[in-house]
């Protein structure tokens, strides 16, 4: 059983009170103990176990200090390494240095948003294998799950293996990978672990 609620981010809240937003996510139904930190324990206990030593690094873009400040902490605390841009621009620098696993990208943003970065990605030698997964709200054109065409091997195993919570939509020319938001933080290890080859 699951539960919907909400949660500040506290990580945010610290650094920029000023723009404390709340998220919306779902987590683990519980009555006694916090439900953040009683998920936390065990789904990121969980993770640690199955994460390989040599952590793969993902890259979370959104213009939401709220929404990157959650993403850092669950996966640094899954024992992925983690890399944060709050613009497109800056997304698009960072990939070509670093090179991650997977990009979890905010779709509507300011400037470059997530479909124009995940179009030029793909267009350049540099990045083009790179996966990359949207995150919104907002569902555009949905394609059938089974017309995997364009899609590369970790996207494909996403798609073939998380049942809720994703989907496979068309924005423009792009056929890309959803996470839907308010997104369930199960469904978010899901996605990575799968992207990053530790299922």
């Amino acid at each position: 059983m699951t539960t919907s609620y909400t949660e500040s981010a506290s990580k945010a809240s610290r650094e920029t009170p000023e723009k404390q937003s709340e998220l919306s996510f779902s987590g683990p139904a519980q009555h006694k103990t916090p439900i953040w930190k009683s998920w936390h324990s065990r789904v990121v206990g969980k993770a640690r176990r199955e994460t390989p030593a040599a952590r793969a690094t993902v890259l979370v873009v959104d213009d939401e200090a709220s929404i990157t400040s959650l993403l850092d902490e669950l996966l640094e605390s899954a024992g992925y390494r983690v890399l944060v841009a709050n613009t497109g621009q800056a997304a698009l620098a960072l990939a070509r240095t670093v090179r991650p696993t997977l990009i979890l990208t905010d779709c509507m943003m300011p400037g470059i948003d997530g479909p124009e970065l995940a179009r030029r990605l793909r267009g350049s030698p540099d990045t083009t294998t790179i996966p990359v997964v949207m995150m919104s709200s907002i569902r555009p054109r949905l394609v059938p799950r089974e017309n995997l065409a364009e899609l590369r091997a970790p996207e494909e195993r996403i798609i073939r293996n998380v049942k809720r919570g994703v989907y496979l939509a068309t924005v423009g020319d792009l056929r890309l990978l959803f996470v839907e938001k308010p997104f369930d933080l199960d469904t978010v290890l899901d996605v990575v672990q799968l992207a990053t080859g530790d299922h």
